[in-house]
Formats: C-alpha cells, structure tokens, sequence
C-alpha cells in the first residue's frame, strides 16, 4: 500500500487528473500500479513527452494518459525498441501504441513498415 500512494500521486498531479478520471485510468490499466515509478513511469512520461514533441505539453500529456498501458512499459524496453526504430529510420512517435506487442509482432510490424527483419542482423 505505501507503494501505491506515491504512484497515485504523482499520477493525479503529472496528468492534472481529478479523483474520478484517477479512478478511471488505474481501473484501465491496473499494471500502473505494480510498476516501478522511478524506474519506469517517470522515465517513460520524459519518453514519450519526447516523441509528442511537436504537441504543447497539455496536448502531449492527454495523448499519453490516453493509453496508460505504454506507461507501464519498462525503461529498458523501451529504449531497446526505440534503438531498433532509430537504425531502421522509423520515427519513435510509430513506437506509440506497440506496447501489447511482443517482440515477434513488433518484428512483423517493421518488416510491413521497413521490409526488413529484425533478425536479419542478427
């Protein structure tokens, strides 16, 4: 329980949240809860915030609250998967979304996008 209050917190006062719309988010995606805020959350919001550079911070911010399940991807993931967008010249703002995916479809998904695949390199 400690844990969660810190995360709700910075959850309610990052996204300008009210009790209510709080609620909604975790009930739509719970994992927000048992993920890192250190490690995951507030490095993945600078991410994001990032690829939405070209929005105002206020727009930024809605997009990214709008799909809570790309917060609870780790740090480390992400920057592998934006590491492979970067060589194969796919803007990371395409990254937006691919979070359910795994490695696999994310490797079908480039070689549609880029016609090579991951493994190729390898």
């Amino acid at each position: 329980y400690s844990n969660i209050v810190p995360k709700l917190d910075w959850m309610q006062t990052t996204f300008d949240l009210n009790q209510i719309q709080l609620v909604a988010v975790v009930n739509k995606q719970m994992t927000l809860l048992g993920v890192n805020l250190d490690k995951t959350l507030v490095p993945g919001v600078a991410f994001w915030k990032e690829c939405f550079n070209d929005r105002t911070d206020a727009e930024a911010m809605a997009e990214i609250i709008r799909k809570p399940r790309e917060l609870a991807q780790s740090n480390k993931r992400l920057q592998k998967r934006s590491a492979l967008f970067k060589e194969r010249g796919i803007p990371l703002k395409r990254l937006w979304g691919k979070a359910t995916y795994t490695d696999g479809k994310l490797d079908t998904w480039m070689e549609r996008h880029c016609g090579e695949s991951l493994n190729s390199t390898e």
